[in-house]
């Protein structure tokens, strides 16, 4: 790795390597909730359409009002939901201060 045999620099790396990931994975996650569709070249709220528990997600459903996090949950439990519905999501996830907490994150 990189022409050295230095174990602390490999896992050093390993670890950046590992943080970089996570990073672009939450900033990819908020672009699907608040990115503009013609700068992405994709639909916005797909991974609420594939019902992935991202982390703004798992934040909504520690802060969300019990009502909203049970509305998210059958949202992403749905086989298709309509587009108003991933609005909806947004909208709850927005409401609770999730985005905004992921935002941070990174």
């Amino acid at each position: 790795m990189l022409g050295t045999e230095d174990e602390e620099k490999i896992k050093a790396l390993e670890e950046y390597s590992e943080l970089i990931g996570i990073a672009f994975q939450v900033q990819d996650d908020v672009l699907d909730l608040i990115g503009d569709k013609e700068q992405l070249g994709k639909h916005i709220g797909r991974d609420i359409k594939e019902g992935r528990k991202t982390l703004a997600v798992i934040h909504a459903f520690n802060d969300a009002y019990t009502i909203d996090a049970k509305r998210l949950m059958n949202i992403l439990s749905s086989k298709n939901p309509s587009e108003e519905e991933i609005q909806e999501a947004i909208n709850i996830l927005k409401k609770s201060g999730s985005i905004d907490y992921t935002r941070k994150f990174y």
